[in-house]
Order: structure tokens, then sequence, then C-alpha cells
């Protein structure tokens, strides 16, 4: 196998855009499309298809703003170049063939500083450094150092920084040696306007280090995120070499004095992470992005064509550093592997928004452009604005309320976007301001989304709304739910949390007791309680399925009421206001008799009995003279009963109704004895005679029987159906009649022939 030096420098040239992935830019060309779900889109593009120049121009950024004009560059493997936005608007170039040698192919670092603005290029034979004053453009390493300063290993400038008044310049150091791939280690270069000062060399003394892809100063401290990888490549045939570009864990160090601590290393929780690839300050701390992956290929000896492409990821990662700690924000490429390296990072602030924008590129499509406002992450933009041959956010510039985004597309050219990410939701207006549990409340606003997300909500205080009439843009309409609470009423989208509007929950009325729980229809009940309202307007209280009618008083916390008409037995007692309808309390409404009809009678008379609250069926309901039960119901209703007056009753006794909700009043009915049989008929005076009949009671008591006028004195035995005594002396001869008498009355008489 013969290496010629083109042979070496072609591949070489391969191994240099393959190591390129830490920047997430040559590997794009070998991989296919997929599609995204879409989300908010408020971006208008403004410079498409590579400028006018196709996909030559592959990829746009960084973009810079430099003289109140916006510098955007390419990367083109005829020369980078570099566009000036006018101010009509239109883009027109100012640099052609990467400023006269087309081998610096890209630009991947821009800043002004001292009044010029700096270009730190990508080039084989080593980066170089132009700067620019308005008008034109010069070699800021001519004559010292000079390309790679000074050393043609340091192919590219990838990473730049201010700090204490001076420019730091990171490189990434690369042999292009087919035999001996590798690195020297990256460099750090300080630069005071008029002198250029190596700070750091050798990779930190670590020639893994291969490249120092980000610097930034937070907390006035300036840090360092690196690139660590090796080179492995391995001889397939004679026309073929396997070369593989292997992650060893990117580092971060911080500048202390003279030395570069090292603060964290091993590609700080998955050595997968190849490079910090992008750094920005944020919410009082330091994020830091990666790129993360390892990549093989096969390259043809003779052409230097690339083929078998196998890649392997964990996703991205993004990390906060509070000075101290470094803590995990995002890991595996927000949930896509896919989503492998973060290429820019920018905080952005207008008027109320203060969010962090990460640039990230995807191996399968659709570049994503993700937003964090200190709460959670949500997409920016559409994956690669629409457009799924973007696939990747490269660039990002903040200029006032505008973001610029560059993309990588080498199908049809880079384009640049302009716009704004979506912004958090806004209330201006809440109707009504106060209602209960159940109530549909408009929310008028903006920024609500078109339509409802899944992690788009409403809350109410403590609550969460689960139904909602109607989303859009401008206007929501909610329930209010369950367990809202009094306080701010937010809405809540994937971009933010609104500011809240003070919202009241009117409480459903509540009762606590009522008193007292029994009574008949027309008796006076208290009900305490509370939210009843302090007048009864349109409110009122229900017995079971009857409206109350007649109210002694109505306050917050006290109701004085009659107890309707209509009901019996058990029944639930409720409040009702336009807020909503109490818990409910058990009130008995007892049967009341207001007559009889007869008032005495003989067992099996009839009796009709007149009054409330017997209930429209009898049930389990029944009435008793004395303690004996009826047997024989002729009818039934509420307000009438018809029944048989049950045997083994006797005397003046009290009939009562019973029902589920209680035990009537009494009234009075007299049971009359009754005579159905005597014997003997006849007989002397001091005979024995058995009556036989019913109601006679089960004990004499003051009951007695008389013969004619002449009362009974000697009595054999006395029940309820049968008495034995004896004929009175001085009973005239002849026929006479005998009668029993007890409290009831005086029964039918019985003949009988005193001999």
């Amino acid at each position: 196998m013969k290496f010629t030096e083109r042979t070496n420098r072609q591949i070489g040239t391969k191994l240099c855009a393959i190591a390129l992935i830490i920047f997430a830019f040559a590997f794009f060309r070998y991989v296919s499309k997929k599609a995204y779900p879409s989300s908010p889109n408020q971006w208008v593009i403004s410079a498409d298809e590579g400028f006018g120049e196709g996909s030559t121009n592959f990829a746009a950024g960084p973009i810079v703003q430099y003289q109140g004009k916006l510098y955007c560059s390419t990367i083109n493997e005829n020369g980078a170049e570099i566009w000036e936005k006018t101010s009509e608007g239109d883009w027109q170039k100012i640099v052609d063939g990467g400023f006269g040698d087309k081998n610096n192919i890209a630009i991947l670092r821009m800043i002004t500083y001292n009044d010029f603005l700096y270009a730190g290029t990508l080039n084989l034979n080593g980066c170089q450094l132009w700067r620019f004053d308005g008008s034109q453009w010069s070699n800021a390493l001519s004559p010292e150092p000079g390309p790679g300063f000074g050393n043609a290993h340091n192919i590219a400038i990838t990473a730049m920084e201010l700090f204490e008044g001076k420019l730091y310049v990171g490189t990434t150091n690369y042999r292009l040696d087919i035999l001996l791939p590798g690195s020297d280690g990256a460099d750090i270069w300080c630069y005071d306007g008029a002198t250029w000062t190596r700070v750091a060399l050798a990779g930190f003394g670590d020639n893994l280090n291969a490249g120092v892809t980000s610097l930034k100063t937070y907390n006035g401290i300036l840090y360092a995120g690196t690139a660590r990888f090796k080179i492995q490549v391995s001889v397939i045939d004679p026309e073929n070499v396997r070369v593989s570009l292997v992650s060893m864990g990117c580092q971060l160090r911080r500048k202390t004095g003279n030395f570069w601590t090292l603060l964290a290393q091993n590609g700080f929780n998955d050595s997968g992470n190849v490079s910090v690839s992008a750094m920005a300050v944020y919410a009082g701390k330091l994020f830091l992005g990666t790129a993360n992956g390892n990549l093989s290929v096969t390259v043809n000896i003779e052409s230097g064509e690339i083929s078998d492409i196998s890649y392997s990821s964990s996703g991205l990662y993004i990390y906060s550093f509070d000075g101290s700690q470094l803590s995990q924000a995002v890991g595996g490429g927000f949930g896509d592997a896919n989503n492998f390296a973060v290429l820019d990072m920018i905080p952005y602030n207008s008027g109320s928004e203060n969010l962090l924008l990460a640039g990230c590129a995807s191996s399968v499509s659709g570049g994503l452009l993700m937003a964090y406002n200190n709460q959670r992450w949500y997409a920016g933009a559409d994956p690669g604005f629409g457009n799924a041959s973007n696939k990747a956010v490269s660039s990002l510039l903040a200029c006032g309320n505008t973001v610029f985004s560059g993309t990588y597309n080498d199908e049809t050219g880079c384009e640049v976007w302009s716009g704004k990410p979506p912004s958090k939701p806004l209330i201006s207006s809440i109707s009504p301001s106060s209602a209960p549990v159940g109530t549909i409340v408009t929310i008028n606003g903006t920024n609500f989304g078109c339509s409802r997300e899944d992690d788009s909500f409403v809350s109410f205080g403590g609550g969460i709304a689960s139904e909602y009439v109607v989303w859009n843009d401008t206007t929501i309409q909610a329930k209010v739910p369950s367990d809202a609470t009094s306080g701010d009423v937010k809405v809540i989208t994937p971009y933010g949390t609104s500011n809240g509007i003070t919202f009241t929950v009117i409480d459903k009325p509540q009762i606590s007791s009522i008193s007292p729980t029994s009574g008949c229809i027309g008796a006076e009940v208290s009900i305490s309680g509370s939210c009843f309202g302090s007048e009864q307007q349109t409110s009122c209280v229900y017995f079971g399925t009857r409206k109350v009618g007649a109210y002694l008083s109505w306050a917050n916390n006290l109701i004085k009421c009659k107890v309707p008409s209509g009901i019996s037995g058990q029944v639930s007692v409720k409040v009702i206001t336009p807020v909503g309808e109490s818990n409910s309390a058990t009130f008995k409404v007892k049967p009341e008799i207001s007559a009889i009809s007869p008032t005495s009678g003989t067992p099996g008379t009839y009796v009709t009995i007149a009054g409330s609250a017997f209930g429209n069926s009898r049930g389990s309901s029944y009435v008793t003279f004395g303690s004996k039960k009826v047997s024989t119901y002729s009818s039934w209703t509420d307000t009438k009963l018809k029944v048989k007056v049950p045997s083994g009753v006797s005397g003046s006794t009290s009939l009562k109704v019973t029902t589920s909700g209680g035990t009537s009043n009494s009234a009075t009915f007299k049971v009359k004895p009754e005579i159905s049989a005597i014997s003997p008929t006849s007989g002397t005076p001091g005979t024995y005679v058995t009556i036989a009949g019913s109601a006679f009671g089960n004990s004499r008591g003051s009951s007695y029987v008389t013969f004619g006028s002449k009362k009974v004195s000697t009595y054999s035995s006395w029940t309820d159906t049968k008495l034995k005594i004896k004929v009175p002396s001085g009973v005239s001869k002849g026929k006479t009649t005998i009668k029993v008498t007890t409290s009831g009355g005086t029964s039918n008489g019985a003949s009988f022939t005193v001999k």
C-alpha cells in the first residue's frame, strides 16, 4: 500500500472533515431524513439557498452584529464567504473565496474586539484570523505569529472570547497524516491589541484535548471547554481503510492565574460527550452544551471517497454550572438520541421574556431550536424552520427583540431565519372574577396557542382545570375545577407561565346541623351552616322534593323555616344558592292525626283517620290502637287512612300512625264492649252466667255488668272475651237486659229471664 503526498493529503482532508463532527458540520452530508412534529413557528426567512449560491454555501454562521450591521459567514469548499446585511434588508457578499485562500473553507467563530470584527478560519494549512474595520480586511496573524499561530497543525479557530480586556482564541489541532493521525493538543492564545501570547498549549498537557471548542467568561472567570477524541485507522484492503473518531470525554477548565484548573472530565456523566460545543451564561449560571457520539467511515485511498458510515450517539447533553457544581439540565438529546450536538447557545431577553436558546443538530433531519425559560425546555421553532433539509441550527444572534438563526443545508444551501421563539402566555382579563366550582370562566389574553396542547392548562389557585370549552391564541373558556382555591388564575403552556389574575372561588353552601331533626308538617326548623348568603333572594331550601314556602329568617349561617307540606318519612334537607347545592342533612317528618271518624266503635269497625305525612303508600308504616297493630287497611294516602279496629283492644285507647318519619300524635278511640252470647239465658238470683263477646278488657278494673239497673256484685272471672258473673239479688222476676260497661262505653244488651 503506497501513500502519495496527494493521497495522504486527500485522506487527511477527509479525516479533518470527520473530526469536525465536533462542530456538527461535515457529518450531515451522509445522513438520511426523518420528519418531526411541528411546533409554533413565528419566523420569516431572511436569506435562503446559500445566499443565492446554492449548496456550495451549505452552513451559515456565526452571525454577529458590528457597527450597526449584521454579518454572517458561510462554509464553502471553494473558500468561506462573509455576507453583510444592508440597511435595506438585503444581504451582500463582502468576502469571497476564503479571503483569497480557498483553503479557508470555513469561518467557525467571529467576535468584535477593539472596534474590529475578527473572523477565525478552518484551514488545513493552518488556521487564519482576519479582522475588519468596516471597510477592509487584514490578516491579524501576519506576519507573526503566522498561520496556525506558527503551527500548521492548528487547523481551526474554534473558540473566541473577551476576558480582562483581551481577546482569547482557542484552536483545534490535528495532524493530516493517514499514517500517524492525531493531535499535538489544542492551544489558547491571548491578544492585547498588539502582541499574541500563548496561554495554554498541548491540550493542557493532554494531547487528546484536540480542540478548545468553547470559551466563556462567567462571574469574572474565564472557562474553557474542550473536544477530546482520538482517530483510529485500520487497513481493510489495499484500496480502503477504516477511520474511526472515538470520543475520549470532553473536559471543563477555568483560568486560575497562569494555570487552567480541571473542573470536570470524562464527558461529565457520558464519555460519549466528545466536546463542549457551546457555552452561554443564563439565569446566573454557566450553561454548557455538548456534541455526543462516535463515528466510523470507510475511506477509499485513491479517491478519498467516504462510505459505510457508522454513527452512534446517546444524544446531546446540556449542563448548568453555578461556580462549584456541574448539574445535568438535558440528557439524551431532549428525548431523542438523534439530536446529537448543541452548536450554539445564547441568552435572549425581550421585555418580559428571559430565555436560553440552543441551536441543535440532528443526525436525521430538521435541526432543533430549543428554548428554556428557567422552568422547562420547549421548541422555539418548527424543526428545521419547516424545511427538513435544514439539518442543524448552526448559529444564533439576538439583535434587539429579533433572533437571527443560521442553518446547515447541503441540499439547497444554508438559510438565515429571523423572528423569535413563542412567547409565554399573557392574561389581560378574566370573566367572571369570582364564581363557584363548575362555572365556565372566560380568560382573555395572548400567546395561549392556536389550540390546546397536552401540556397546556389553566390553574385556579391550587386546582388544574380539566374541562375546556374554547382554546385559541387569545381566548380560553375553562370550567372551574372541583379542587380550585381562591388565588391567581394562570395559563401554563410549554412556552412558560402567564401572569396571574386574582380569582375568588365562591364556596357552595354547607349545612352543619338542623334543629330539631324531626317534626310535623309546618314545624319550625333551624338550619345552621355557612355560605347561605346574607339574603335569600333566589336561594331556597328543599325538604326532599318539596321547596320550602315559609321562611322565618335568612342569614349567611342560619336559616329558619317551616317544614313544607306534601312530604313524609325520612327526607334530605338541602340549601340551594346560585353557587350550588349544599350537602344534605336528614330530617324525619312525623305523621300527624287531625281527626278520626268515628271516635268509638267495636272491634271490626272501620275508622277513617285524617291528617298529614302518612305517605302516599303504606310500605312498612302501620296504625296502632293502643299496643295492637291494625291488620286490615282499606286505603292509605298521604292525608287519609281507612282501617279496621283490630280485635284484642278495649276501652279508651290511643290511636297512632307510625311511619319512617316517626310516630304521630295520638287520637282517642273508645272501643265499645260487645256481647255475642250468654249462658244460661235464664235463672234465679245467685245463678252464674257466662257472657261471651269482645272488648271487655283483660281485667275488670272499674268495668261492670248490669242486669237492668242492678249492678252485679259477684264476678267469678273476667277476660277480654268472656265473663262469669252471679245474677245479683233484688232483680225483679221476668225478662231483663244484661249489659257490660267499660271505659270504652256500654255494650249492646242481651236478654235474660229471672225466675
